[in-house]
């Protein structure tokens, strides 16, 4: 019966996030939450709260999103939740870099999620971490390090089969080059 219970919470956040969610929906979601906190079920409050953080997300409150990312961060981390430790990291990272532009901040958190999706083998987060290192190398002027961090983001692209993020890859390299003024490597 737990189990089921979970499910269906966990579907009903998803459902959510899926949706602009209504302030009635997210008070939902924050119930959920409160239920799961007074039954000391850490796992379970770490993922939806990160739902609920998506939902602010969604909805362009930073702010409060950065807010439900961090403390789901802190559930997910006392749980043991590895995969969820990372993409908490990696969206705070997200958050800081736009539309805070705390750049610094951003790095940080971006590293974090590398670390962890690398330790555990989790090729999508790891991809996207080193890809988002290279858009912010980027974005800082700092050509080889984006270069190098777009770089290491292709293996994992490539071996997950991802399309989308191999094409963003070759053309985020291209434009570095182009910037380099280096048009013969840039084709």
């Amino acid at each position: 019966m737990r189990k089921c219970t979970w499910i269906l919470s966990w579907l009903v956040c998803q459902s959510i996030v899926a949706q602009n969610a209504s302030s009635s929906e997210i008070d939902s979601l924050r119930g959920i939450i409160r239920e799961y906190s007074a039954n000391f079920q850490d796992s379970k409050v770490a993922f939806a709260t990160n739902a609920l953080a998506y939902v602010f997300r969604e909805n362009g409150e930073f702010d409060s999103a950065e807010f439900y990312f961090k403390e789901s961060l802190q559930f997910s981390i006392r749980s043991g939740e590895k995969i969820l430790t990372s993409r908490n990291y990696y969206e705070i990272g997200r958050i800081n870099y736009r539309p805070k532009s705390e750049f610094d901040s951003a790095a940080h958190y971006f590293q974090l999620a590398l670390s962890i999706a690398r330790e555990i083998k989790d090729e999508q987060r790891t991809a996207d971490s080193y890809f988002q290192l290279g858009v912010l190398a980027s974005t800082q002027g700092n050509l080889s390090l984006a270069l190098s961090n777009f770089q290491s983001a292709l293996p994992s692209y490539q071996s997950l089969e991802d399309s989308l993020g191999i094409a963003d890859v070759y053309n985020s390299i291209g434009v570095l080059y182009s910037k380099r003024e280096d048009f013969d490597r840039s084709l």
